[in-house]
């Protein structure tokens, strides 16, 4: 059974074999609005230069970047590969302001937002400046990264809980892209996406 729908046509490139969306930001956004609605779980990966490299060496990763609903690229690298290869040039759209920008875009939508991973207390101070920059946020819940297979049922119940519709997954890359995919198809509706060390920094 598929994890989703199939999604809608969208302009793409292919760098060694990795999928990325050649979509501008306002249409990125707008396509999380779609997901935002939609009665599934829905995977955005944001890629950058070595996540490439790395999916070489994982096969998985390319099926990730294949099945995810956006892969939107995170660095100047991808770029510069892009143009040399004289391939169609997708927007850089770095993943921190990505998930800022979803942030906000819940906000508006009245829509919760779940952080799970980083060490310890760092989730609690990321949300505190989440909440400083948009008042009307509500944050779901928080659950850091010290968990193992057998705590995965209970944050799946935690996330449907909260009413989450966005979950921000700061395990480190490629880990918490890998984390994703493998439970997708347990976890409630929504979209979640890898921040890798953004909580750090809003913290």
């Amino acid at each position: 059974m598929p994890l989703s729908p199939s999604p809608s046509p969208k302009p793409t490139t292919q760098i060694l074999g990795v999928r990325i969306d050649c979509l501008a930001k306002k249409d990125i956004l707008a396509r999380a609005h779609e997901l935002f609605s939609s009665d599934w779980p829905h995977q955005i990966v944001t890629i950058n230069s070595l996540l490439i490299l790395e999916a070489q060496k994982n096969p998985r990763l390319k099926e990730i970047c294949t099945k995810a609903a956006l892969v939107v690229p995170d660095s100047s690298g991808i770029e510069w590969a892009a143009k040399s290869l004289g391939l169609p040039v997708p927007c850089k759209y770095p993943g921190i302001d990505l998930a800022y920008d979803l942030c906000s875009l819940a906000e508006l939508e009245n829509r919760n937002v779940f952080l799970l991973g980083a060490q310890p207390g760092v989730a609690e101070k990321a949300a505190k400046r989440l909440l400083t920059d948009f008042p009307y946020l509500t944050i779901g819940g928080m659950q850091d990264g010290f968990f193992d297979q057998r705590d995965v049922p209970h944050i799946a119940k935690s996330i449907s809980d909260s009413n989450s519709r966005l979950v921000l997954v700061a395990l480190g890359m490629p880990k918490q892209e890998l984390w994703i995919y493998e439970h997708l198809c347990t976890l409630p509706p929504g979209i979640y996406i890898g921040v890798g060390g953004s909580f750090d920094i809003w913290s």
